[in-house]
């Protein structure tokens, strides 16, 4: 690749002032003298060492001969008898004998011999000589240079008889042989010096001569290799690094150009050329998911692949879903409309192509066409493989996309394969994403929409739909039906055999009602075993002949017990009108339930509507609560009134329950008058969570240190609307840890138990305590206990009224109390009506009691006890 400015070859050459590392010879060279004088210093100090030692042997071996030479003749000479005169003669011819030499021989004449034969000229003895005198032992003295070797005259049995003042062994005197060694040391040393002098330069030129040669060897193969790098400028070029023909002539150099054989073919494979990076960047760019392409995954990926082609050619991309089941099915992205022979054709290619294990049983196949306008071009079966670069996953990913094909024009180009390499498993996870995503979006407004149970609407959805085919027969006057469709006997049954066959008794009754349905029709599940039906222009001729069919519909449908037993399903159903029964849906909605309690009432398993009297009687008793309901919604005219929960043991106030009063008119209505409209309209949660907030209001302002019981339907645990204010609720209150106890009632049925186990574990780590009301009075209650993390049980009132009397009621409230001791849960008797059902649940070990005779409901409790150790009493009463 030439070199442009663009693209411009590395400038090797070091900066001014930088670091310059030596040449190969001129190291090689300076190694070399390095070593051979440190060899020189080392060999030079090594040898004068054992050259001294040596000498400083043989000085002492020469000594000691010498010693025990002169004792030996100064032996002989006075064994025969020789004169003073004669002796001295003896020692100046010995000591004459060594004039020329380093060695010098003394003899010392010891106090005894002069005290015997008087004074003679002899050495005088020094410290080293009286040692010898004192000790007896001969003596070595050596700093190196001079040899000193002092060896005593001891008496011997013979000397006795000239020497008489004398013993075996005393010392008569000391011979002396000293011996200068310096002068050989330093002239060895001369000499060896003087030969390693000589012999430098000698190895200097070997070490130069051996260093040009490695060289040159060396840098021919490093010039060749310098060459070749210096010409790479692109990763199309790293081919011409190869190094297996550089023999360099070294071991040591060739395994180093081995492994840079290795890093160049690691690199060939990691490397990214810029244009790589380029490409790659601009394709990236394409890749971007917003809120206007989670529609339909298919558009977008169109839209996509538009985008693509503005950057590489790229005809046709496929793509390989399939889900848990096995399906297979293959998407065909074209850019331009293909002919009927391509479509054939790639249709075949493809299985092939993409191997995927069920591609050969693909029973779905989606062609979809970018530009319709455009014709695409002819594909060439014999290069049509070739054409196509593939990305395939063991398993498939998110949005169930497991394989990904795309034909362009860098399939078979090396950087166009370093680009797709990367590119696809991100267009993979792109498009997986996208898919999910519209499967989410899809699954999200089927929750929202849809009752997740029998898939039929959901009370949300109801609303919305009734309200609007009201709003819309509104100008025209046309007549729609409302059908409030509840499930005769379900609770028993339910209660009987258990939630698992009260939720296929639901989906079995749903299936059944979907049958034949009218055109325009809409059914939804509005909760529990209470079912609606919309009917657009039905009148009540209409309407109760879809009732009775529909009850008919029922008939038909009997169902098997887990126990064997044939249960025959009926229901009754209440029908209103618009516009004859009333102007406005929730109005409809309360005739319509009223009916249901009509046709119950009348023996069940029939259709009721309104009469006229009927109906002005019906419509002004329901409207009116219906309406007190709505306004004490609107005007948050709920008043909570509170109950006192008494420990048994102490008589002290241990809690309170929260009660629930509607003003109206100056007067405060009771629960009878209000709850079942409420329920029926769907608003009970929402007075419940006003009764809380005012409530808890009252709970921080007075300072209230115990326990607060609020009844709750189950059902309103499973709005998520009604959880997130509860939670917002006890953060704005502060509410302590486990001050509040959540009592859950059974006034509505609950088929998503685990659900609603899920939601009570999430409240009961946000610091929630629970109740279940009224235990022992359902099958559901005793499923609560076993699945729910339950504080509390709250046996039900009937067993606890006649409690003294009746045997078979005390032997029931006598297994609640042990199941709820085994199970760690606290009780509370309901009802507690006299004293002598209080002594009784006293000696029965209940742990609280409620009831008229310990307190009746009110607005305004006794005042808060001043002792905050008392478990949270509102009250300093004491029960008689």
């Amino acid at each position: 690749m030439p070199t442009t400015a663009g693209n411009r070859a590395p400038d090797t050459t070091p900066a001014p002032g930088a670091f310059r590392s030596p040449g190969l010879n001129s190291y090689i060279i300076s190694a070399v003298a390095l070593i051979a004088l440190t060899v020189f210093l080392v060999v030079f100090a090594a040898a004068s060492t054992i050259y001294s030692r040596t000498l400083e042997e043989r000085a002492a071996e020469t000594a000691e001969v010498l010693s025990r030479q002169t004792f030996a003749s100064m032996y002989q000479v006075m064994r025969l008898g020789w004169n003073r005169k004669q002796l001295v003669d003896f020692l100046d011819s010995l000591e004459q004998s060594f004039d020329n030499s380093n060695i010098r021989v003394e003899l010392y004449r010891g106090e005894r011999v002069n005290q015997r034969f008087g004074e003679a000229p002899s050495a005088v003895p020094d410290a080293a000589v009286r040692q010898v005198y004192r000790d007896g032992e001969k003596l070595t003295l050596s700093d190196g240079i001079d040899h000193r070797h002092i060896m005593p005259v001891l008496a011997q049995q013979e000397c006795l008889g000239c020497h008489d003042n004398a013993q075996t062994g005393d010392v008569l005197g000391a011979v002396e042989v000293y011996q200068h060694v310096g002068t050989a040391m330093d002239r060895a040393r001369g000499e060896l010096l003087s030969l390693l002098l000589a012999t430098g330069p000698l190895t200097l030129l070997l070490a130069s001569a051996a260093g040009l040669l490695a060289t040159r060897r060396i840098n021919r193969s490093l010039r060749i290799f310098r060459g070749r790098v210096q010409k790479v400028q692109a990763l199309s070029d790293m081919n011409q690094l190869e190094t297996r023909n550089l023999p360099l002539g070294f071991k040591e150099l060739d395994d180093i150009m081995r492994h840079v054989e290795l890093l160049i073919e690691r690199l060939r494979h990691v490397a990214v050329d810029r244009d790589v990076l380029t490409l790659e960047r601009r394709l990236l760019e394409k890749f971007v998911i917003n809120s206007n392409v989670i529609q339909h995954w298919s558009r977008y990926v169109q839209l996509l692949g538009r985008e693509i082609n503005e950057v590489i050619d790229a005809p046709l991309l496929i793509t390989v879903l399939e889900d848990d089941a096995g399906t297979c099915q293959l998407d065909l992205f074209w850019r331009g409309q293909p002919s009927p022979r391509d479509r054939r054709l790639i249709e075949r290619v493809a299985r092939r192509l993409l191997s995927h294990p069920h591609a050969r049983t693909v029973n779905e196949i989606h062609h979809h066409v970018s530009d319709v306008t455009r014709p695409q071009a002819a594909l060439n079966a014999a290069t049509l493989r070739d054409e196509f670069y593939v990305h395939r996953l063991d398993t498939p990913s998110i949005g169930n996309i497991s394989a990904l094909a795309l034909q362009t024009n860098i399939a078979n180009d090396a950087v166009g394969r370093t680009v797709l390499s990367g590119i696809l498993p991100t267009l993979l996870n792109v498009i997986g994403s996208i898919r999910a995503i519209q499967q989410y979006t899809q699954q999200v407004e089927t929750l929202a929409t849809r009752d997740p149970l029998t898939t039929l609407h959901n009370q949300r959805m109801f609303w919305d739909l009734f309200t609007h085919e009201i709003d819309r027969a509104g100008p025209s006057g046309k007549p729609v039906a409302l059908l409030v469709i509840d499930v005769d006997n379900f609770k028993q049954l339910n209660d009987r055999y258990g939630h698992g066959f009260g939720d296929r008794m639901l989906c079995e009754i749903a299936d059944a009602l979907k049958q034949h349905l009218p055109r325009g029709a809409v059914l939804a599940r509005y909760g529990g075993d209470e079912f609606t039906l919309v009917l657009p222009g039905a009148n009540a001729t209409d309407s109760q002949k879809e009732g009775h069919r529909l009850i008919k519909q029922l008939d038909h449908l009997p169902l098997e017990a887990p126990d064997g037993t044939t249960i025959h399903l009926s229901a009754s159903i209440g029908v209103a009108i618009y516009p004859q029964h009333a102007g406005s849906a929730r109005d409809l909605f309360v005739i319509a339930s009223n009916m249901v309690y009509s046709a119950k009432s009348l023996g069940k398993h029939r259709v009721a509507l309104p009469g006229a009297d009927e109906l002005v009687d019906n419509f002004r008793s329901m409207g009116e609560q219906g309406l007190r309901v709505l306004r004490a919604l609107r005007e948050r005219s709920v008043v909570p009134y509170f109950q006192p929960i008494v420990a048994t043991q102490s008589g002290g106030v241990a809690c309170h329950e929260v009660l629930m009063r509607i003003e109206s008119k100056g007067r405060l209505l009771p629960t009878s008058e209000f709850i079942p409209v409420a329920e029926r309209m769907g608003v009970m949660p929402d007075l419940d969570l006003i009764l809380m907030d005012k409530a808890f209001a009252r709970f921080r302002a007075d300072g209230y240190p115990g326990q607060l019981f609020v009844n709750l339907s189950p059902r309103a645990i499973l709005s998520e609307r009604f959880l997130a204010t509860l939670g917002e609720l006890r953060e704005r209150h502060a509410l302590p840890p486990g001050r509040v106890v959540l009592e859950l009632t059974e006034r509505d049925t609950v088929t998503n138990l685990d659900l609603l186990e899920e939601l009570v574990g999430t409240l009961k780590t946000q610091g929630f305590a629970f109740a279940i009301d009224d235990f022992g009075s359902g099958y559901s209650s005793f499923h609560y206990l076993r699945r729910l993390p339950v504080d509390y049980l709250k046996i039900e009132g009937e067993f606890i009224r006649n409690l003294p009397k009746n045997h078979r009621d005390r032997a029931f409230v006598i297994s609640i109390i042990a199941l709820a001791r085994e199970l760690g849960v606290k009780t509370v008797a309901e009802f507690v009506e006299n004293a002598e059902v209080l002594e009784t649940i006293r000696t029965l070990g209940i742990d609280y009691a409620q009831g008229f005779h310990l307190g009746r409901p009110a607005v305004d409790p006794c005042r808060v006890t001043a002792d905050p150790g008392q478990i949270g009493p509102w009250s300093d009463n004491k029960i008689p």
